[in-house]
This record gives structure tokens, C-alpha cells and sequence, in this order.
């Protein structure tokens, strides 16, 4: 017999299907090349004090090339370890010089997390020099344990280091692009003295050596793992480098600002046929191959990241960035950006001219955090209310229903579908269905209150970051928007809330995607764009006069405030500014895909001429509302 939760994610994969298969048969009707209609995964706040796609600070610059860095593990130590050294890039020079974190180590016991092993006392650390980053033809590493009688054990191939790896007993030569995985014991001792601690070291060819850029430069390397697979779905391992500004710019040549073990794929869906792909990427425990948190060019520390922005429809480069950061700006959490110029070498090899792959937005991806989406940890053990009523993270987009209320259907961000599942977390799934179908059943409702419960449905949402989720979709004409790529997020014993946003490069007047190029227009007449006004629960809320009053009111309070043609202009120069120059380049690499007239201001100037004139469209309309 099935049970209740078995019939509901039935009915909600079937609602899925039959949903998806309309969604297919409308873009292929949209349009004649519909190679063009792209969609990512869900991957997103402005920085702190600043501006969304801002960089930070500009570091000092490097030093002596053979300045070095020291690893330290401390017993029980809950932080990564992390080298001395100031931050920056190496000002030039054949190796790396001064820099901050140039090599990856590991938080937890000294054994490296070893089965059985005990718990050692004092520091394990060792110091590399140069730290890693990048060279010119050779450079040579000295290492030097943090406790003199330890013996050092390496690899330059990627294995595990072990008591029967090279022992170190001198500086070590290096020609090619490599890691150095070190690890250390006490004479006589079968129990590592200190954790795997790496550093790599990616050799420039002569044709990428003078490369400097006025943004961060993040090195991808996948070494062992070879090319990655465009359709692949699952982390392999690789490594990042990230480069940051110094005091005149950011050189390729250098010691990294930070560095560390990753797991990288391609990302998106359509978007992964474009020559210009997208990544997501977590960073990892150089030991145990675990999730693990850092800070990345001045956002708060987390383990999952992404690089996004195919340069297909969005040429400006910058309308993620511009998206996230109007949204955080009118008060409502988006990802943080940076905007990063990067080199992919995942042939094995040199880094040359040819790693180069564009500029990319790299975006905090939509998790559970408290930087993030700041919702209670669920536990399978929170089972009885008040405990099961939070946190969730929950979306709407392609992939298939896992929950259907009405005839809106949803997806588990968090926990993680496949968690939800799992019979311990069965008075969960009850729960938030359960939720979501009472909501169904008063938005339903003539009055707005459900039969069953007695409920309005203003008790199941938090209305304003559902009108607020609304406008931004609706001033950005984003195509997708409210359909896929849409996320919502539920804190315990809290109504539903809308958000964070997600996905633009289908908006903003982009010539790319006719559906979002006019804006004097709710929507375009033809194609499959978003109905702001019907799309499933909010065709519902558009129903009840007193919320699109409410909406009226707070869309016309905010076309005179954060979202003015002004405050939209001025935003969006801000972003173009920073790119600079590392713009031209982008679109030197990606020359099937050029710029309206020839340049990144003609992209621009699309997208500020789009804002104006929907601001001043979207007032009016307004305006005329009852």
C-alpha cells in the first residue's frame, strides 16, 4: 500500500512531467535556434558596505621570490591552516613570492583524521618556500617542519603521502606545473605528526608571463583529473588559485592569496553546450576530502561557490551582479559577487594564453548559512513541532516535482531531497507539505482563507518578500523568473519567504532573448516569458485587491527611492567601471560572441536605456492601477 508521502511525490513527479514536457514544447516554439534558451543551476549578497561584483581592497604587493609560508594544524584545530606571509601578488620575477595562504592544510586531529590514531600535542605545521602561486620556467621548494626532529614525506603526482613516499632532504626542483603534498612523523612512530598539508605550484608559459589585470585572477588546475566532462554532473578533484590586486594591478606571476584543494563540473543545463562554460566549485580538506570553509576575496567564509556568467546572453557581463546587488540594496539577501578574470588548465601542462576563459561573476551559491540563508539547522532528529516547522530552502525549476500543493509544484534545496526521503525524515516532508497544501487551499479560497484550517494565507507567507521578490523580476523583465530559478526559504516557527533571487542573464533588455528586450511591456506577446501577474501562487495573490494594493503602494515607493532611473543608472556604472579593460579581453577570447557595437559600452548603454525607460513605463502603469 502506498503511503501518503508516497502518493504525494507521485502525483508531484507526474505534475512535473507533464509541466516539463509543456515547457519544452513552448521554447521550441519560441524561438528557431533554441540552442539560445539557457538554464543553470540554482546555484546566489552585496559585500558588506559596498557594492554587489565589487572587489576588495587592492593587497600589498609581493615580495622576495624567496619568501615562504608556514602550515600549522593545531591538535584539534577547527580552522584550515594557513602560512604567515602579507597578501597580494608577487610584483614579477620567474616564482612566487610573498603572499597569504599559498598552500592548503587540513582543520581537525594531527593524525590527518586517521582511523584509530590519538591525539598528538604541539603545532604540525611546515613551511613552504616560495609559497604556492605561479612560475616562470623552474622554481626550487624548501620545506621546513615546524618541529625539528620530524621527518617530512612528499609526492608530486597527486598520491597520498605515506611513509614509503620520497623523504625530503632538500629543496626540491621544479620544471613543470605540480603540487607538493607533504606530511610528517616522529622518528619511530607509525602515526602521521601532522595532517596532509599541499601547496601548488602552476608553471606560466613565456605568452602568459606579462599578464596583469585590473580584477582578481582565480587559476583553475585540474591536474590528475584531466579535461572536464562538459555533461559531467559529479566534483572532480582539481585545485584554485586566486590572485588579488596589488598596487599596480594583478599580476599572473606570483604567489597566491589564497590557495586550495577543490571539486569542480560544469554547471547549467542548456549551458553547457556554449563554448563558455560555467563551474561550480566547494572547496576541500586537503586529508579527508571533506567540505571545507574559506573566506574568498573578502566574503564570508563558506565551501560552495560558483562561477557564472556565460558570455551567450549577457554581453554587458554584469547583470547577475547588478540583479543580486538591487535586491540587497531594497533588503533582501542575493549572493555576494566578485568579478574574477580566469585561466582553466585542465589539460595537464602549462598555464599559457590559451587557459584563458573570460571573465566570470564568481557568486555565492544559495546554501543553508548564516551568511547566506540564514535558516535553522533541521536535524533528521527534529521531528515534533515547534523543531520540524524549519529551516527549509526550497525552489522551483527544471528537474522534476518533489512537491506538489495545488498545482504549484517545488523542490527540496535543503535539506537535500534525497535526505527527505529517508523515513526518519518523514514527519518533514508531512510537515512542510502539509504547509504548502493549506497555503494552496487559502490562496484558493474566495476569501482567502482555507476551508480546512481557517487560516489567510498571509499567516503561511511573509508578503513583503513576496511582492519584493516579485518586482525584481518584474523591473529586470526576467524571462525565467518566478517559474525556474526560484528559490524560497522557510526559518522555523516563520511564514515562507521568497528569495533570495537567482539567474538574469535572460533580462534587461538583453538583444539576445527577444522576450526581454522591449520595456514598455509587461511581457512579450510571443514566447513563453514569465506572466508576472498569473504564474502559479502569485496569480493567486493578484486575486486579492488588498495585495496589489499593497504591492502597488511598495513598487511606486521604490521607483522613487532605490529603484529611480538614477539610482539604476548610477548602479550600473558602478559594476561597468570595475570590469575595465578585463571586459575587451573577455570578448577577444569569445569572438563568436561580440559586443553590441563593438564594445562593452554598447552593452551598457542597452542595458541603462532598458532601466529608464522601464522605470518611467512601470510608474505610469501604476499609476493608472485602481
Amino acid at each position: 500500500m502506498l503511503t501518503s508521502r508516497m502518493r504525494s511525490a507521485l502525483r508531484a513527479w507526474l505534475i512535473g512531467c507533464w509541466i516539463l514536457g509543456c515547457w519544452v514544447l513552448a521554447v521550441a516554439c519560441s524561438s528557431g535556434d533554441s540552442e539560445l534558451f539557457e538554464e543553470v543551476e540554482p546555484n546566489g549578497s552585496a559585500a558588506e558596505g559596498g557594492v554587489a561584483g565589487s572587489n576588495v581592497a587592492p593587497g600589498s604587493d609581493g615580495g622576495s621570490s624567496d619568501a615562504g609560508g608556514t602550515l600549522s594544524s593545531d591538535a584539534g584545530s577547527a580552522g584550515a591552516a594557513e602560512p604567515s606571509g602579507t597578501g597580494g601578488n608577487a610584483a614579477g620575477g620567474s616564482g612566487p613570492g610573498t603572499g597569504g595562504a599559498g598552500a592548503s592544510g587540513i582543520s581537525g586531529s594531527p593524525s590527518g583524521g586517521a582511523a584509530g590514531s590519538a591525539e598528538l600535542p604541539g603545532p604540525m605545521s611546515v613551511a613552504f618556500s616560495p609559497l604556492g602561486g605561479t612560475f616562470v620556467s623552474n622554481t626550487t621548494v624548501t620545506l621546513t617542519a615546524g618541529e625539528a626532529s620530524v621527518e617530512l614525506y612528499y609526492t608530486l603526482d597527486g598520491s597520498t603521502p605515506e611513509r614509503t613516499s620520497t623523504r625530503y632532504a632538500g629543496p626540491i626542483a621544479i620544471d613543470a606545473s605540480t603540487r607538493v603534498r607533504v606530511r610528517g612523523w616522529m622518528p619511530g612512530s607509525a602515526e602521521p605528526w601532522t595532517p596532509i598539508l599541499a601547496a601548488s605550484y602552476v608553471r606560466v608559459a613565456d605568452d602568459a608571463a606579462s599578464f596583469v589585470s585590473n580584477l582578481p585572477i582565480a587559476v583553475l588546475h585540474t591536474f590528475e583529473s584531466g579535461k572536464l566532462d562538459p555533461l559531467g554532473e559529479e566534483f572532480v578533484p582539481a585545485w584554485l588559485s586566486v590572485f588579488e590586486p596589488g598596487a599596480n594591478g594583478t599580476n599572473l606571476v606570483g604567489a597566491a592569496s589564497l590557495q586550495s584543494s577543490i571539486g569542480i563540473h560544469v554547471r547549467g543545463q542548456t549551458s553547457r553546450e556554449f563554448p563558455k562554460k560555467q563551474y561550480s566549485v566547494e572547496f576541500r580538506d586537503e586529508t579527508t576530502g571533506d567540505d571545507r570553509k574559506l573566506s574568498l576575496l573578502g566574503m564570508p567564509k563558506e565551501s560552495d561557490w560558483v562561477f557564472s556568467d556565460s558570455v551567450v546572453m549577457d554581453r554587458s557581463l554584469i547583470r547577475n551582479a547588478f540583479a543580486y546587488a538591487l535586491s540587497n540594496r531594497i533588503g533582501r539577501y542575493a549572493p555576494r559577487t566578485r568579478f574574477v578574470e580566469a585561466f582553466l588548465v585542465d589539460e595537464g601542462g602549462d598555464l599559457s594564453r590559451s587557459s584563458y576563459v573570460g571573465v566570470y561573476t564568481l557568486v555565492e551559491k544559495i546554501k543553508r548559512d548564516p551568511d547566506r540563508v540564514d535558516v535553522a539547522k533541521l536535524d533528521a532528529t527534529d521531528t515534533e513541532l515547534p523543531a520540524a516547522s524549519g529551516g527549509y530552502i526550497l525552489s522551483i525549476d527544471k528537474g522534476g516535482a518533489q512537491l506538489a500543493a495545488g498545482d504549484q509544484w517545488f523542490q527540496f534545496v535543503y535539506p537535500d531531497w534525497q535526505e527527505m526521503l529517508t523515513s526518519a525524515r518523514e514527519p518533514q516532508f508531512d510537515y512542510i507539505e502539509g504547509f504548502l497544501q493549506d497555503l494552496a487551499e487559502a490562496l484558493s479560497a474566495p476569501d482567502f482563507i482555507g476551508p480546512s484550517h481557517g487560516s489567510h494565507y498571509s499567516e503561511f507567507i511573509d508578503v513583503d518578500t513576496w511582492i519584493d521578490h516579485q518586482i525584481l523580476n518584474t523591473l529586470t523583465k526576467n524571462v525565467d523568473g518566478l517559474r525556474i530559478s526560484t528559490y524560497f526559504h522557510k526559518e522555523r516557527g516563520e511564514p515562507l519567504a521568497a528569495g533570495p533571487v537567482w539567474d538574469f542573464d535572460r533580462s534587461l533588455g538583453t538583444p539576445y532573448d527577444g522576450r526581454a528586450t522591449a520595456p514598455e511591456e509587461w511581457r512579450a506577446e510571443n514566447g513563453d516569458g514569465t506572466d508576472y501577474f498569473t504564474i502559479g501562487f502569485w496569480g493567486l495573490l493578484f486575486k486579492d485587491p488588498a495585495f496589489k494594493t499593497r504591492y502597488k503602494q511598495r513598487f511606486l515607493s521604490l521607483l522613487a527611492a532605490e529603484l529611480s532611473p538614477g539610482e539604476l543608472v548610477e548602479l550600473v556604472d558602478s559594476l561597468a567601471s570595475q570590469l575595465g579593460p578585463a571586459a575587451a579581453r573577455n570578448y577577444e577570447r569569445w569572438t563568436d560572441f561580440p559586443p553590441a557595437e563593438g564594445t562593452h559600452q554598447g552593452e551598457i548603454a542597452i542595458l541603462k536605456s532598458f532601466l529608464e525607460r522601464r522605470s518611467v513605463w512601470i510608474k505610469n502603469e501604476l499609476e493608472t492601477w485602481p
